[in-house]
């Protein structure tokens, strides 16, 4: 039933309101210390989902579960360990303290501010300007300064000249029979474990699922996966097959899946699906399927995610979703209301905390100006996106910038490609998967994209992003001395490889 605000209660006015502390940190504080007074509003803890559920909680397990793998691949170059031990109650409390304390953190610093007003609870749009918020402890002494305009014992009414919408996205829950009801995991809970599970099937095999399942499976869980499709669907071709070859030895893996079924009895998820095969090979050529059913104590739910923007009274304004439910924005960033501006995962054009704050600083300057002076806001210049990164923090890792060959017409790119173990520093390392492609327009000869999977990919994919900004061509990128041995002459290495192909030889 869709609650009727009183139009003759008051609201408190705001120059800005901040929807989402995550991204929306990049113009709470900058904008109060400019002398205006600015609303934040979050229903969870803050910092966002990068903080609390998400990249940084996620690395901090990880690493560990590197140094486990590493150390079980130690024997390759004649290093022996005994099994590694993981106190994993002390891990994830370590963890989880970290990040909570970093959370909390945020809350003082916003309440000495003498231009911003922290509201703790769920914010949903009255009209194109009024915003209401439904206190997640609606204590009066909990309001700064005192304000209690209120519709009811929890909601508060705001006013915002500008606001700034950045909620960000949540688990998407597929409909599944049977899986309604359970005490599954999606990615918030699997960050924050009660207490290690023996066995674990994933449903999904994006970066979320693959990242988590790499730390369990690391960890000394039992691991299985459920792919619809296969893992990292959008890598590029070459790297997604290395990286399906080696992590489907690692775990468990039923490719071309579709599940029918999931019970949860006797404290046990019983999970009934169909596949096509085992290995991502013979997913390309069998075309009949099997039906099994997998048992285990724990179930991840990785199926992607979805925008923030249901029950956020979206309906009470002219900004427009697009299909998936995003907020559709247009070059500067602003919605169909021109005084609201909309970026992050809730617009999706890319769903990185990188990608958020830059777009972050872009909606900024739009709304104020570098300096604060203010701009021409109907003049406002288009955002252009510099080459965007990635990486899948798994083992073996994954790096990337710009388009993958797949996507590219052959005519008209030339690709130089590298195996690590083609390399001095290989030699030492002897590393079952490394890989180097780089991909350069034929005409130009610029540097286009890098794609790495390896071993320090994430660290090395930043020599490859500097080159695509700085517009760098394949003589560029010879004239520059590459520390011998060091892991980016494999970059070296594939800039020679395709240097051959522009000069014929190949």
């Amino acid at each position: 039933m869709k609650k009727i605000i009183d139009n003759t209660i008051k609201s408190r006015t705001y120059d800005v309101i901040v929807i989402g502390s995550g991204g929306g940190s990049k113009i709470t504080r900058p904008a109060a210390n400019l002398g205006l007074k600015v609303a934040i509003v979050d229903m969870g803890r803050l910092g966002g989902t990068c903080l609390n559920h998400g990249c940084i909680p996620s690395k901090m397990l990880i690493h560990p579960a590197d140094l486990v793998v590493e150390s079980e691949e130690a024997s390759r170059v004649d290093v022996y360990f005994e099994k590694p031990k993981i106190d994993f109650d002390k891990l994830v409390a370590r963890v989880t303290k970290t990040i909570d304390d970093e959370s909390d953190s945020i809350k003082p610093v916003y309440e000495k501010h003498k231009n911003i007003d922290l509201y703790e609870g769920k914010a949903r749009f009255i009209d194109k300007h009024r915003v209401s918020v439904c206190l997640n402890n609606p204590k009066p002494e909990n309001e700064k300064n005192g304000f209690a305009n209120k519709t009811s014992e929890s909601d508060v009414i705001l006013f915002g000249k500008k606001i700034v919408f950045c909620a960000g996205a949540k688990p998407m829950i597929p409909s599944i029979p049977g899986l309604e009801g359970t005490p599954y995991w999606t990615y918030k809970e699997a960050l924050r474990p009660v207490t290690q599970p023996a066995s674990l099937i994933v449903l999904g095999g994006g970066y979320i699922g693959s990242e988590l399942g790499h730390f369990y499976g690391s960890v000394g869980t039992n691991v299985s996966f459920i792919l619809r499709s296969e893992f990292l669907r959008p890598e590029d071709d070459e790297i997604k097959h290395q990286f399906n070859k080696a992590f489907s030895k690692r775990f468990d893996s039923y490719y071309n899946s579709e599940v029918t079924k999931i019970e949860y009895r006797l404290n046990m998820f019983y999970v009934t699906f169909s596949f096509m095969s085992r290995t991502v090979e013979a997913a390309a050529t069998l075309t009949s399927r099997k039906e099994i059913t997998l048992v285990s104590t724990n179930l991840l739910v990785a199926t992607g995610v979805v925008p923030n923007t249901s029950d956020v009274g979206i309906e009470n304004t002219t900004i427009q979703l697009n299909k998936q439910g995003y907020v559709r924005v247009d070059s500067t960033l602003r919605t169909a209301e021109k005084h609201i501006w909309s970026f992050g995962d809730v617009v999706g054009n890319f769903k990185f905390r990188h990608s958020a704050n830059f777009e972050g600083d872009y909606v900024f300057n739009q709304m104020f100006g570098k300096k604060g002076s203010g701009i021409d806001e109907k003049n406002g210049k288009p955002l252009v996106y510099p080459a965007m990164p990635h990486a899948v923090f798994t083992h073996p890792q994954i790096a990337a910038v710009g388009p993958t060959e797949n996507s590219l017409k052959s005519e008209e790119i030339v690709v130089g490609r590298n195996f690590y173990k083609h390399s001095a520093m290989g030699m030492a390392l002897l590393p079952k998967v490394g890989f180097v492609k780089l991909i350069f327009d034929k005409k130009s000869k610029a540097l286009l994209a890098g794609h790495i999977i390896g071993k320090e990919a994430a660290t090395m994919i930043h020599m490859v992003i500097a080159y695509i900004e700085m517009k760098a061509t394949i003589n560029d990128m010879k004239k520059m001395i590459y520390i011998h041995p060091a892991l980016p002459e494999n970059v070296r290495n594939a800039v020679r490889d395709a240097a051959k192909k522009f000069e014929g030889d190949i």
